[in-house]
């Protein structure tokens, strides 16, 4: 018999599709592992067009509510992934869920909750959790699509920044993408480059139009990026996922900052020799982009052996046994 899973996740413009893309995989996953998935999702079309393209069940709900009214099934287990709950919306949730499983979660309800993952912490960064609550910290446990464990990262290969890749994320809301566009052909009129954007960006017809002046590739939420990462030397990013899944594939991600959170992840990337931080998207301009161009294939090489060694893909098949060992 499959056992009974809400998936509980934030997506919008503020937020971005981090969220949803981390659990559509987890989700996926597993299903694969006797587990029957529902979504609960707030009302934002672009992660709504997505859940009925890949055919899975979900609700429509507001963040703040923790279950439909009259809301009768029983979940084996609750996943939730929303920023900084609170320890009523927790117990709220509970009335719900045998186990509840809680991402990246900085608000007092993760006291309350019997698994916090958040692979940004490590167990002397994190806030003090009770012992009741398990917790699976570090970029190891970086839930990740399964494909990115595929990727053969000691293969031989040349150290170079091109082919580049250009992605923000599932929403970039500040469309920094279009402005590192057209920075970088001024600056290198033949670069190679591809540029993808999400299914909440906005601005599509404008780099469409732009392909009229200027040479490159463009694609819209796309399936395989782990296999587009792994075709490219660097990648213009967001300091999000896209950034750790940049790593994970081997290309050397330039990081632009969207917020607060991101600054943390991309600092930290830059700390352990994995990525360049060009800075906060207020800030971001051409001079930060001419100091990525500067990168020689030796720095190339380095921080390509230093994300090697700190993120291997496999994050979210011990998310999964985790989970599992729960139910």
């Amino acid at each position: 018999m499959k056992k009974e899973l809400a998936i509980k996740l934030d997506a919008g413009v503020e937020r971005g599709m981090g969220h949803l893309y981390r659990q559509l995989h987890l989700g996926k996953v597993l299903q694969e592992h006797g587990f029957s998935p529902q979504y609960f999702i707030p009302e934002y079309a672009p992660a709504i067009e997505i859940l009925i393209r890949e055919n899975l069940p979900f609700h429509i709900t507001k963040i703040e509510e923790a279950w439909p009214s009259n809301w009768p099934t029983f979940f084996e287990i609750v996943i939730l992934d929303r920023l900084d709950t609170t320890s009523e919306f927790i117990a709220q949730v509970r009335g719900k869920a045998k186990y509840i499983v809680d991402f990246e979660d900085l608000g007092p309800g993760r006291n309350h909750v019997d698994l916090l993952i958040d692979a940004n912490l490590t167990e002397k960064t994190s806030a003090p959790t009770p012992s009741s609550v398990r917790t699976l910290f570090g970029l190891e446990n970086i839930a990740l699509h399964p494909s990115f464990a595929q990727i053969n990262r000691t293969a031989n290969r040349a150290f170079s920044l091109e082919p580049v890749l250009i992605c923000m994320g599932g929403v970039d809301p500040f469309n920094v993408t279009q402005k590192t566009v057209q920075i970088l052909k001024s600056l290198r009129p033949e670069i190679d480059l591809t540029v993808v954007v999400g299914s909440g960006y906005p601005w599509h017809t404008r780099l469409e139009s732009l392909q009229g002046t200027l040479s490159f590739k463009l694609e819209r939420d796309i399936s395989n990026m782990a296999e587009r990462l792994s075709q490219s030397g660097s990648a213009f990013c967001s300091g999000g996922i896209i950034m750790h899944e940049a790593i994970a594939a081997g290309a050397i991600p330039l990081v632009v900052s969207m917020a607060e959170h991101q600054t943390r992840k991309a600092l930290y990337a830059q700390e352990k020799g994995a990525a360049l931080y060009l800075g906060v998207v207020e800030k971001f301009n051409e001079s930060d982009v001419m100091n990525a161009l500067e990168l020689t294939a030796e720095q190339l090489r380095q921080m390509h052996e230093a994300g090697r060694k700190l993120i291997d893909g496999k994050g979210i098949f011990r998310v999964v046994s985790a989970i599992e060992a729960m139910a």
